[in-house]
């Protein structure tokens, strides 16, 4: 077999996995939102929520699926402003309607 097919055959089985395990990141990133809710003022939760978001990301766009990449790269941008917001809970909630929008695009254009 050539080395390219090896490749493609490779690339194709991770593409097949992501999509495969899509719903189950979506999921992990709802609950992650839901923690930085429920503790609002807990940096660390919301380091968790930055950093699904930031691998859906980078992951998403390597597999062509480009749109579902920069969603989830606008969301991870608006985390980073977090820190100078006074009202979190009321940020958390734009953030719930922002991951709505993104799990319907992930469902519509699944691999």
């Amino acid at each position: 077999m050539k080395t390219n097919q090896i490749f493609l055959d490779k690339f194709y089985q991770l593409k097949k996995d992501f999509s495969t395990k899509l719903p189950i990141r979506l999921k992990e990133i709802d609950f992650a939102l839901q923690n930085c809710i429920k503790q609002s003022q807990d940096d660390d939760q919301l380091q968790v929520l930055y950093r699904l978001l930031h691998s859906l990301g980078g992951t998403a766009g390597s597999f062509g699926l480009v749109q579902l990449g920069l969603e989830a790269r606008k969301i991870e941008g608006k985390i980073v402003t977090i820190v100078e917001c006074d009202n979190r809970n009321e940020f958390f909630m734009q953030l719930e309607d922002e991951l709505e929008k993104l799990k319907k695009y992930a469902n519509v254009h699944s691999i």
